[in-house]
């Protein structure tokens, strides 16, 4: 496939109109991109160290329909114009194209190739997407076998699927080891689901977490499925709030959020809907009113203490989780 093959217009300021810049982080955030920038940016400090800079404010100038010859002869920026045919401007035929040529042009760029099958994929021509995917396996593009693995799922081969999973799992690849651990999770083999989860979880894997805490739940084990459910909250994972409802009242959640050591925006966001609630409410009274100093009735040690209706007093700790009060049953 040579250069000439695809000659494409050249877009220049002068014919985009007046409109303000896309800022890279705009664009980034509108087509839900940042796993494969993340990515992308990888493969251009590895490949171009050098003239990352440019290249960055190169990919600017792409996404705001200014496009250059010399950006003809760089693999990455070939892989940013499909991208912005993909994603912006809708034109499949143009971005397949990009996609392409930037595999060919420069030492087989195998993010493109994989592009390209999650394209093919998109427009749900699999037999396509599956050689797009099998070319960057061959070239040991792990994210393409997961590709593959999650493809040969949906069309219910899971034996197949299984195989690409463990091949990637072979490349440490997180998304593989989730991804298995919800095929065994399905085929109700709970121990090796649990093996792959917890190794996904090992490399900070959210949905990992939140599956495993599922899964705990499922077995009753409400402990261990609270303690992953908080570690997906503390990594941005907004599901695992959905789930940890159904196993805290609202006080003790409030309570077990409030004393996380990351306070994230999401966090932060619940912690202000919780505080609306009256037995919130009631409870942060309590502590800021009518707490003391003393021994808690339960764990007894000596910390802050505030009073339960019935005038016994608790540490807050405590007071989240009884039912009912340990000296006078109330």
């Amino acid at each position: 496939m040579s250069l000439t093959q695809f000659q494409p217009e050249i877009i220049t300021n002068a014919n985009r109109g007046n409109n303000k810049d896309i800022t890279l982080d705009d664009f980034i955030e509108e087509y839900g991109l940042e796993a494969e920038f993340k990515t992308f940016q990888k493969e251009i400090h590895t490949k171009y160290p050098e003239k990352e800079a440019i290249i960055m404010d190169s990919i600017t100038n792409i996404i705001n329909n200014r496009i250059s010859d010399e950006y003809y002869e760089n693999s990455m920026l070939l892989l940013c114009i499909g991208v912005y045919y993909e994603y912006k401007d809708i034109d499949y035929e143009l971005a397949k194209k990009y996609y392409q040529l930037s595999y060919t042009v420069e030492n087989s760029n195998i993010f493109a190739m994989h592009r390209l099958g999650c394209l093919y994929e998109s427009l749900e021509q699999d037999d396509l997407a599956i050689k797009c995917y099998n070319i960057a396996k061959v070239k040991g593009y792990p994210e393409s076998i997961v590709s593959l693995g999650d493809l040969y799922k949906e069309q219910g081969k899971m034996d197949l699927a299984e195989i690409e999973y463990k091949i990637a799992v072979g490349y440490d690849n997180s998304s593989a080891m989730n991804n298995l651990g919800l095929l065994y999770d399905k085929k109700g083999k709970h121990n090796l689901a649990i093996h792959y989860y917890k190794l996904a979880v090992d490399k900070m894997n959210t949905a990992a977490m939140n599956n495993l805490g599922l899964l705990y739940q499922e077995q009753d084990k409400n402990e261990l499925a609270i303690e992953h459910y908080l570690l997906s909250i503390q990594n941005n994972n907004y599901n695992a709030i959905t789930h940890i409802q159904k196993l805290m009242p609202k006080v003790q959640l409030y309570h077990t959020l409030s004393k996380l050591p990351t306070q994230n925006v999401l966090i932060t966001n619940i912690l202000a809907n919780l505080r609306k609630d009256e037995k919130v409410h009631c409870f942060n009274n309590k502590i800021n009113f009518l707490s003391k100093d003393g021994t808690c009735l339960v764990c007894f040690d000596d910390k802050k203490l505030i009073p339960r209706e019935c005038a016994h007093f608790y540490c807050t700790d405590c007071f989240v989780k009884i039912d009912k009060c340990s000296m006078c049953k109330f």
